[in-house]
C-alpha cells in the first residue's frame, strides 16, 4: 500500500478519544478506508429530548464528527488539518431509545476546500438524518 492511499488509524483513533466532547456524546469511531468512516452514537437518556426522542443536536453532532474524520483520514498528519466551514443536515425521522451509525464519505479533496456527505441510521436500519460539509483545508 503507497503512502498516498495509506490511512494512519492510529493517528485518527488517538485524535478522537483526546476529545473529551467525543466522550461525553457517547461517540465511538470506525475506520472504514481512505476517506470513509462510520461514528457510533451509543444511545443514553441524557441524549433525549423532553418528549423522550434523540435530540436533533445529536444528529448535527454525528453529521460533522464524521465528516470531518472522513475529510482527515485523507489529510492525515500532513500538517493539513481541515476545519469545519459549514454543514447541512436534513433531519428525515425520530430515533427513540437507539444508537446511531453516521456512515461520511469525502467525495472532494481540493487543496483549500473538501467536502463530505453523511447518512444516519438507528441501529434497526432507519434512515434518519443525511447531509454535507464543507471544510477549510490549511495551505502548506
Amino acid at each position: 500500500m503507497s503512502d498516498e492511499t495509506e490511512v494512519d488509524e492510529r493517528f485518527l483513533q488517538e485524535t478522537f478519544r483526546r476529545c473529551r466532547f467525543h466522550q461525553h456524546m457517547r461517540l465511538e469511531l470506525e475506520v472504514i478506508e481512505r476517506g470513509k468512516v462510520a461514528v457510533f452514537v451509543r444511545h443514553g437518556p441524557e441524549l433525549d429530548q423532553a418528549m423522550g426522542f434523540l435530540h436533533g443536536g445529536v444528529y448535527a453532532v454525528a453529521l460533522d464528527t464524521a465528516t470531518y474524520y472522513a475529510a482527515l483520514s485523507h489529510y492525515g498528519r500532513a500538517g493539513r488539518l481541515p476545519l469545519t466551514q459549514e454543514y447541512k443536515i436534513n433531519l428525515i425521522a425520530t430515533a427513540r431509545e437507539e444508537d446511531l451509525r453516521a456512515e461520511a464519505v469525502l467525495i472532494k479533496a481540493g487543496r483549500r476546500v473538501a467536502v463530505a456527505e453523511a447518512k444516519i441510521h438507528t441501529a434497526s436500519g432507519k434512515l434518519v438524518a443525511a447531509g454535507m460539509a464543507s471544510f477549510l483545508v490549511p495551505g502548506d
